[in-house]
């Protein structure tokens, strides 16, 4: 079902969205015990080549977070490339976007050596509606970036999330365990570095999250300019699941 995804903030490949299966949809996800963005504090304001390196293997690295890191890193970007390369994975520095990510290396990629070392990520499967979910996000992105104001973060309140979803609910007889089951698919996109909870913006109770930006390197353009056909195909399905609990 598609390729494998790399998710500590790395990735394998982009996502490739098979809808002749959307009745399972669950592309695979490869995780590290820490799956969200990195940031950290560093007195001398530079970071040695391990540092950066055992950073990336936690998580994506963000410039708006970390300037000193991101510095350090781009500074010395062909040398982290030699030093994880070793490990069996390649650094992604997108300047553009500004975040950095670790992916498995490709077949023609691997290093001609005896003793490959292990893969240093397990493996989980995404769920129908996080996947679901995941390219409604992508879409919004991709709305956010063609208005083009100069803003690159995309902030949106819980509620606007949980509408987003619920559009495509067609049952909707219990409302609090729907209501469950969404504040569980936002966690667990939460969980997988995909929205960050923003701390310091609540007013009146409402919380507010960002979309990060790693989620354009997960869905292909392909992808995206499918995006009326596959929510048609997503949302029987939905549909479908719908009837079937109700």
């Amino acid at each position: 079902m598609g390729h494998s995804f790399f998710y500590t903030g790395n990735l394998d490949s982009q996502a490739d969205l098979n809808t002749d299966e959307l009745s399972d949809i669950s592309d695979s996800t490869e995780l590290s015990s820490s799956d969200t963005a990195v940031s950290a504090p560093c007195s001398r304001g530079y970071y040695e080549v391990g540092t950066i390196a055992a950073y990336l293997l936690r998580g994506v690295i963000y410039r708006q977070d970390n300037a000193a890191l991101w510095n350090s890193l781009t500074e010395q970007q062909s040398k982290v490339q030699d030093y994880v390369m070793k490990l069996g994975v390649k650094l992604v520095v997108d300047d553009n976007e500004g975040y950095a990510y670790l992916r498995s290396l490709t077949e023609d990629e691997m290093p001609d050596v005896n003793h490959f070392p292990p893969k240093l990520m397990s493996k989980r499967q995404l769920s129908f509606n996080v996947s679901f979910m995941l390219l409604l996000l992508r879409h919004k992105l991709v709305e956010f970036d063609s208005e083009a104001n100069g803003d690159t973060r995309l902030v949106l309140s819980y509620t606007s999330l949980s509408d987003l979803i619920m559009t495509y609910y067609g049952n909707r007889s219990n409302e609090v365990k729907l209501q469950n089951q969404i504040e569980g698919i936002i966690n667990k996109i939460i969980d997988l570095g995909f929205l960050k909870p923003l701390q310091d913006k609540k007013t009146k109770g409402e919380r507010y999250y960002e979309i990060m930006r790693i989620l354009k390197a997960y869905f292909d353009a392909q992808t995206i300019s499918d995006f009326k056909s596959k929510i048609l195909e997503y949302q029987k399905v939905m549909t479908d699941k719908n009837s079937e609990e109700a």
